[in-house]
Order: structure tokens, then C-alpha cells, then sequence
């Protein structure tokens, strides 16, 4: 499953990136329990894709980091399935990154790395990583790559 999450951040200022929109105090008002009902909600369209068995994989577009993936599968009723996550911090602005989830139990993990994009017209402009992850699914190999690419 590829699922688009549309600026998942969680509600505390990282002073690394441009993410101040996302606090409670600014224009969003983005505080824990609005960002925790948005991680259940994306629990709720996972559910709704996979019934009773949730995908063995699920790639990611605009999560903010580690944590976000963390929340998800840890702080909602994913926490039954054992997900494992695959992130890295990418160099975007805003903090935005790609990441994925996947059932252990299903999935055996063999490589994930990041392919770091720099634009020949403009190598001072940073976007997000494209993850490459390889795994074994049912005795053959399966590679995927997750990106989000700027407007």
C-alpha cells in the first residue's frame, strides 16, 4: 500500500526544519490531540484497505519523521501486527520524509538506504531521499523505492 498522508508532523518545534505551522500555537493550531485523531484516522483507511489483515507493507508520503511512524504503529491499533519501520531523516526544508511500515512476521527485511537527489540546476535546493528498501516476500525478492518529489 502507498499512502499519501498529507503533512503528518507531530506538534513540537524541531529547530532543524521549517515546521512551525505544525505547533499549537500558529495558524494550525496543530496540538497533540488533533495530530493523534489525524494518526488514528490513517489507521482507519489502512484497516478499511486490508479488513483484517493490514498490509504486509505500507510506503509513506509527508510523514515528518521517525516519530510520526512511531505514533502510528505503536499508539493506535497497528501495535497488534509488530510493523517495523524504515525511515531516515531526509535534508527537505519543511522536515518532510518518506518512510515505510512492514509485518516482520511477513516480510523478512534484507537492505534499506536512502539515494540523496541534488538538482544539477540547483545544488544548494534540498528535497526529500528516494528509500530504496529490499526484502524477501514469499521466497522472492521484492524492491521498492518511496519518493515524493516537489511541486
Amino acid at each position: 500500500m502507498v499512502y499519501y498522508v498529507g503533512n503528518f508532523f507531530y506538534c513540537k518545534d524541531d529547530s532543524l526544519y521549517a515546521d512551525e505551522e505544525f505547533l499549537p500555537q500558529n495558524e494550525r493550531n496543530w496540538t497533540y490531540s488533533r495530530y493523534h485523531r489525524k494518526a488514528i484516522n490513517i489507521f482507519k483507511t489502512i484497516a478499511a484497505v486490508g479488513g483484517k489483515q493490514p498490509p504486509e507493507i505500507i510506503c509513506f508520503a509527508e510523514i515528518e519523521n521517525h516519530n510520526t511512524l512511531k505514533e502510528l504503529c505503536w499508539n493506535t491499533p497497528l501495535d497488534k501486527f509488530g510493523y517495523k519501520i524504515v525511515h531516515f531523516e531526509s535534508p527537505d526544508y519543511r522536515g518532510i520524509d518518506v518512510g515505510l511500515i512492514y509485518r516482520e512476521d511477513i516480510i523478512s527485511k534484507l537492505d534499506s538506504r536512502i539515494y540523496r537527489i541534488t538538482f544539477p540546476f540547483d545544488t544548494a535546493r534540498t528535497t526529500r531521499d528516494i528509500l530504496y528498501f529490499k526484502a524477501l516476500l514469499n521466497n522472492d525478492t521484492l524492491h521498492l523505492f518511496v519518493n515524493h518529489w516537489p511541486s
